[in-house]
């Protein structure tokens, strides 16, 4: 914004000026659209840009081990698609890294749900696992499945 003008990508905002010459910046129905660079200027003030970046964050996850073993992942509504850290623990406590087949996602372009397969088997058992799931921030899971 330059004196509560957005400069860069502009898409449904709403300028709200604070005390002091501070502004906070609502998007409204944002999408990837509304992704770019910012800045603000208040009298001779002018800031430095700031990036602006919009994700989705996966809210929950869904882990299951399919009827050929297969680790299954999905994960709805998320942007931009998830890099996974995927660790799994057996009953004895032995923690295995997971590598996953490149993600089959559906739905619009800047929001999609998303299906991972692990590219190998797994016995049957209970597991515990711990998933990082990093679009922009990290966002942590962790759970049990058998």
């Amino acid at each position: 914004m330059e004196n509560g003008t957005q400069i860069g990508p502009w898409h449904r905002l709403i300028i709200k000026e604070e005390i002091n010459g501070w502004f906070s910046l609502i998007i409204s129905g944002a999408d990837n659209m509304a992704a770019g660079m910012y800045r603000c200027g208040v009298g001779q003030y002018q800031s430095e840009g700031t990036e602006l970046r919009v994700e989705c964050k996966p809210e929950k996850v869904e882990v299951r081990l399919t009827p050929e073993k297969f680790i299954e992942i999905k994960m709805n509504t998320v942007f931009p698609v998830p890099k996974l850290n995927f660790t799994l623990t057996d009953e004895s406590m032995n923690g295995t890294a997971v590598t996953f087949q490149y993600p089959k996602c559906r739905g619009h372009s800047w929001i999609q749900d998303c299906v991972w397969t692990s590219t190998t088997v797994f016995p049957d058992g209970l597991h515990s696992y711990t998933l990082i799931a990093t679009t922009f921030t990290k966002t942590l899971f962790t759970g049990i499945f058998n």
